[in-house]
């Protein structure tokens, strides 16, 4: 708070108005956790923001991304952003399936933003994402060393043939 004086008699100031400067606060997050964890490609990977406030304003929206410079730090020009949240009315969140992330061990990382641009430092959580199971189906015979069989495979949204002989190791 700053005063300023804007007339003089002989030996007093008198004030007649005030500058107030003020700083703003960055908004906070206290936590990122993620949930499942671990996962199975496709579940759905839930990210959520605990405690996130403004001492002095409003957040105005969460953004959640992929460490994918796996270096541990946040940085918005090369990790990959995987959503954003503008309302808190069901916490700050960010849902989606699993398919289109790395498998193995993810970090995650959640930013908050103020009404005055401000950013929050970033919270961060790692998690594990399993690949799809392969499924196997339709064996044909069973049978001994050096018959035939066929059959089907998926894992992760592949998916194929085939066929070959029985082998006993």
């Amino acid at each position: 708070l700053h005063s300023f004086p804007t007339r003089r008699s002989s030996d007093r100031a008198t004030t007649v108005g005030q500058v107030i400067q003020s700083t703003n606060i960055a908004p906070t997050i206290t936590t990122l956790t993620d949930s499942p964890d671990p996962l199975t490609q496709p579940e759905s990977l839930l990210l959520t923001a605990n405690g996130v406030s403004d001492a002095d304003g409003l957040v105005t929206k969460v953004e959640f991304y992929l460490d994918s410079d796996h270096n541990g730090i946040l940085n918005p020009a090369t990790d990959r952003m995987l959503g954003s949240d503008s309302s808190a009315g069901d916490g700050w969140r960010w849902v989606e399936s699993s398919s289109n992330l790395p498998v193995g061990t993810n970090r995650y990382f959640a930013r908050a933003q103020d009404d005055l641009q401000a950013w929050s430092g970033a919270a961060n959580v790692t998690g594990t994402v399993n690949p799809q199971p392969i499924f196997v189906s339709q064996i044909i015979d069973e049978g001994d060393p050096g018959q035939r069989f066929v059959g089907s495979w998926g894992q992760g949204g592949l998916a194929g043939a085939y066929e070959g002989d029985y082998r006993y190791n």
